[in-house]
């Protein structure tokens, strides 16, 4: 036996060389159950061949001569097509893969497919003969089971999806985008083509004549794909339409989906297997799916928060005659200043509540009446009837809104539309006649003013829930406390200030929490806090809205004021006399005016403040406020015993 040390370099040469096909072997499926010293026996059969590139080594049809193992290089699988005579590109083989197996052990089945190099290509070869001996020998007949019942179950899988696109659509075009006549009757039914009309048609011209946007993508990419390697071509099929709207001749607008397989021979890319798939139906079931969960979402916002939409409820009727009104005034070109105002501060409370209750459409459409309302402009004519048709526009959005609004309370069955209705059937105006009839009757009048106290915490429903939505959007951190919550609160002060109210919270967390980056620089906790207290006094009851951020400073609100005035001169009077009263703070009261430099989906408007001055003096009572720049801002809401 020869020692390592006597061994000349051929010897090393061919020890590296069986090594390396035992290597490349045992990686074989047929081989892998074999030792190494059964491997060693089968690399003694095996026979070095060498082709170039662009030359075959089986050909379909054809008798097959042995097993060709790959050990370097590239080939193209190719299967010719009956119907246009050409070899279609199947799959690709590289190193270890074996071919020719099967027709081998049969002798009688010629080659299933032709086997093109794509490189330079390095062979192991074993003839019939021995390739036959090998498997008796070892008893590699299990191992072929195994493998045949693996490529049935890989063939299986491919003619799934052939007959999915059969059943559907599927079609060849050419590298000019023309179809050929390889198409299926699928196609033919999704399109409502004539079959003898099709061969030859513009594939682009036909599936993305209603659609321009997919019909960009086609025309961009389509070329390019063509005349690039493969390699190239299967990133740029990315960029071809997935998706288009076709309109059927008789069935009307489907949405069609698409997908596409590259036809490739002898490296080279010879046009598209192109599928598509009706997916209209599809579409509207998920489409359905997520108005019914978003409707969902809405009921159970509604179901917890049953005080704020009662007020809704009662806010969309004011907002109904508002918008009736606006379109009068628009018509004649002469809109007051003082009802352009109310109609402002309402739409301003319906886009906030909306989005609280998760009704992001209506207070979206809300927020697009706000933005006309903005457009009008003077001291005592607000605007012309060259807004009217941008306001009727505005206006029939937001109608359809309440619509939606009114198609939820009739889904709702009776008993819970009923209490959730309840305190509506009685308006305003008849329950201020029952008081009056019931004057005389000290304690029937003293049961009605007793059932129409609402415990304070009904003013905050649903305020935890707003700020955890509000923190997520400006990565903020807030607790919220609450103080008084059974302090009873008379009926017509609720219902001025439960709206309003929510504009106080959003000052607070908006403009006055600071982010918790700005926090940390200041010393304090990356938490900030805003709490409501509510408390009875010998005069009244008071309602305390507090926060523990910025604050504002008085040259914050001078400054700001110079920059409002010059962009509203109809505010700089009342601004110049705020300030020659040193109420610096006042002037934040006044409508359209804010601190704030940017204008959110919610805020910014210099409406919220106003609002909540407004519907406290309309109850009977008034708004103050103090501030410490650095510290906080508190609001104080004072009302009369009644």
């Amino acid at each position: 036996m020869t020692s390592p040390e006597s061994m000349q370099p051929e010897d090393e040469a061919i020890t590296s060389e069986l090594d390396e096909r035992i290597n490349l072997i045992k990686e074989i499926s047929f081989f892998k159950q074999l030792r190494t010293d059964q491997l060693s026996e089968v690399v003694k059969y095996l026979l070095a061949k060498n082709f170039p590139p662009g030359q075959q080594v089986l050909k379909q049809d054809q008798t097959v001569d042995g097993v060709y193992f790959l050990q370097s290089g590239e080939v193209q699988v190719l299967v010719s097509n009956e119907q246009t005579g050409q070899e279609e590109l199947i799959t690709h083989g590289y190193k270890g893969e074996c071919f020719g197996e099967m027709s081998t052990l049969r002798g009688d089945i010629p080659a299933s497919a032709t086997i093109l190099t794509t490189r330079e290509c390095n062979f192991l070869f074993i003839d019939r003969n021995g390739f036959l001996q090998l498997v008796n020998q070892f008893n590699l007949w299990p191992q072929f089971v195994n493998v045949l019942a693996s490529r049935l179950e890989q063939t299986n899988h491919r003619m799934t999806e052939v007959m999915k696109h059969l059943k559907q659509g599927m079609v060849q075009v050419d590298p000019m985008g023309l179809i050929t006549g390889k198409f299926s009757m699928g196609f033919a039914r999704l399109i409502g083509g004539e079959i003898n009309e099709l061969h030859g048609r513009s594939f682009t011209d036909l599936v993305f004549k209603n659609c321009s946007e997919a019909k960009k993508k086609w025309v961009d990419n389509y070329s390019l794909a063509i005349m690039s390697n493969p390699d190239q071509a299967e990133l740029i099929l990315n960029l071809l339409p997935t998706e288009c709207t076709f309109h059927h001749p008789t069935e009307g607008d489907r949405v069609l989906k698409i997908s596409y397989d590259l036809c490739i021979y002898q490296r080279k890319v010879v046009g598209m297997d192109i599928g598509l798939e009706d997916v209209t139906r599809v579409r509207e079931l998920s489409l359905k799916s997520k108005e019914l969960e978003k409707e969902k979402n809405v009921i159970k916002e509604i179901y917890s928060k049953p005080e704020t939409f009662r007020t809704l409820l009662a806010l969309l009727e004011d907002i109904k005659n508002d918008l009736k009104s606006a379109e009068f005034a628009l018509e004649r070109g002469h809109v007051s200043r003082e009802d352009a105002r109310v109609w402002m501060g309402r739409m301003h409370s319906l886009k906030g509540t909306s989005h609280f209750l998760n009704l992001t459409e209506l207070g979206n459409s809300a927020h697009e009446i706000e933005n006309v309302l903005t457009r009008l402009n003077g001291e005592t004519v607000y605007g012309e009837k060259t807004l009217l048709p941008d306001f009727l526009a505005k206006r029939s959005a937001l109608e359809t809104q309440f619509e939606y609004v009114d198609s939820i309370l009739v889904g709702m069955g009776e008993e819970t539309r009923k209490r959730l209705t309840a305190e509506l059937v009685m308006s305003r105006d008849e329950t201020e006649i029952l008081e009056n009839t019931l004057e005389s009757d000290s304690s029937a009048y003293h049961i009605l003013q007793k059932a129409k106290k609402i415990p304070s915490q009904k003013l905050v429903e649903g305020w935890k829930d707003e700020l955890a939505r509000i923190c997520q959007n400006l990565s903020k951190k807030i607790v919220f406390r609450i103080i008084g919550e059974s302090i009873p609160i008379p009926g017509n002060v609720y219902n001025k200030l439960k709206i309003p109210l929510v504009h106080l919270l959003r000052n607070c967390s908006e403009h006055g929490i600071e982010s918790i980056s700005d926090r940390k620089k200041a010393g304090k906790p990356p938490a900030g806090l805003i709490s409501f207290k509510a408390e009875l006094s010998d005069s009244g009851f008071n309602i305390h809205i507090q926060d523990n951020g910025r604050g504002i400073s008085r040259d914050q609100i001078l400054n700001k004021a110079k920059a409002v005035s010059a962009e509203n001169p109809a505010l700089s009077p009342q601004i110049e006399r705020l300030i020659s009263e040193n109420r610096y703070l006042a002037i934040l009261f006044l409508p359209g005016f804010s601190t704030s430099h940017q204008i959110s989906q919610l805020s910014g408007r210099g409406v919220g403040l106003d609002v909540v001055q407004r519907a406290a003096a309309e109850a009977g009572g008034h708004i103050s406020m103090k501030t410490i720049p650095g510290k906080g801002t508190k609001f104080t809401l004072n009302f009369p015993l009644q």
